[in-house]
């Protein structure tokens, strides 16, 4: 059975080690889809047993299950309020992030809400000479997004913090909040009064190209279940695009891109088995990986030896840049045929 250990207790460690990184300002927690795909209902408790009060999603669906998770912790929604949700955010005390005139008007003044403010991302939040509309109503928290954190020295990001100092000068007496997990490290300068940290709480790197500061949080393990000892050279996998040598052996992994491993990994990713790396060789499938296992020590070849596909030793961070994606994208595809085990 493939296992996905999910730590709590290194998330709550990460949420702290960002607190502190803010100093006085507040720390929120993005939970969306589903907490990045490792389960919201845990995710978020322990998020509030660490001192989170905080909480932003993408949708109303995921504001309403949180809500019935968390009772009486603030909770926004990212994409604002849509048609006929309005009741049931001001019913179950849910926070919309305004993001356009449209919503504004289908929400009433006296009724708080969190107003974003494009500053160059061009995906959401109202343009700046619009926001003079925004007299009169109960703005909790103004709030802009990084396009280009990741990258420290990209200019967009001073460029961005131009643009919302100058829309926050129309609402001076309303909290702001422009950093994402990125943001928090490129400076006190981008604190403001809340961050918004995501992929940091679940083990991402915020500081690419430097040693990750957070603790990882998923373990995720399989084993071998069938064994090729290779006598003649012949092909593994669909499309026959690894062709394996004479005295080669080869061994199956019951778990492929249903369960989120990235298909670009075919032929380049990697998995450890104990201390020894070994390459993933073949089209990853649905179901399966195929792994070259010749240079192991001969009694770590064996059906039902455990694999390590992602740990300490190759951590979300290291599959994505092998896999030429984000770590997001590496937890938000988990599939669902895990055993998750909280720990």
């Amino acid at each position: 059975m493939n296992k996905l250990y999910i730590s709590l207790e290194n998330i709550k460690h990460n949420y702290k080690l960002l607190k502190q990184r803010l100093s006085a300002s507040e720390c929120a927690a993005v939970v969306k889809a589903n907490a990045y795909g490792l389960g919201v209902d845990k995710v978020a408790r322990a998020l509030a047993t660490a001192g989170c009060k905080k909480f932003f999603v993408a949708t109303a669906e995921e504001a309403f299950e949180l809500r019935s998770i968390l009772p009486i912790e603030e909770i926004f929604v990212f994409h604002g309020v849509q048609n006929g949700e309005a009741q049931d955010f001001v019913d179950k005390k849910i926070i919309p992030v305004l993001n356009n005139p449209n919503q504004l008007s289908r929400w009433e003044a006296k009724n708080p809400a969190a107003v974003h403010i494009d500053t160059g991302m061009t995906r959401l939040g109202f343009e700046i000479e619009d926001i003079d509309l925004l007299k009169g109503y109960n703005i909790t928290l103004l709030m802009s997004h990084l396009a280009c954190a990741e990258s420290r020295q990209n200019p967009m990001n001073y460029n961005q913090l131009l643009e919302f100092d100058a829309a926050a000068k129309h609402l001076p007496y309303v909290h702001r909040s422009i950093a994402n997990s990125y943001g928090i490290f490129l400076g006190k300068e981008f604190h403001y009064n809340l961050a918004r940290p995501g992929i940091a709480l679940y083990g991402g790197n915020p500081t690419p190209l430097q040693p990750n500061p957070m603790k990882q949080v998923i373990h995720i393990s399989s084993q071998i279940i069938q064994i090729y000892e290779i006598k003649k050279p012949k092909t593994v996998g669909y499309g026959g695009l690894y062709k394996a040598s004479a005295g080669s052996t080869i061994a199956t992994i019951p778990l492929g891109y249903a369960d989120g491993l990235p298909r670009n990994l075919s032929n380049r990713g990697k998995v450890y088995i104990e201390n020894y790396q070994v390459p993933i060789v073949g089209r990853i499938s649905m179901d399966l990986i195929t792994i070259d296992i010749s240079k192991l020590p001969i009694n770590h070849q064996k059906i039902g030896q455990e694999v390590q596909i992602v740990g300490d030793k190759y951590t979300i961070s290291d599959m994505a840049k092998d896999a030429g994606t984000v770590e997001y994208e590496i937890l938000t595809r988990l599939g669902q045929r895990y055993k998750r085990i909280y720990v």
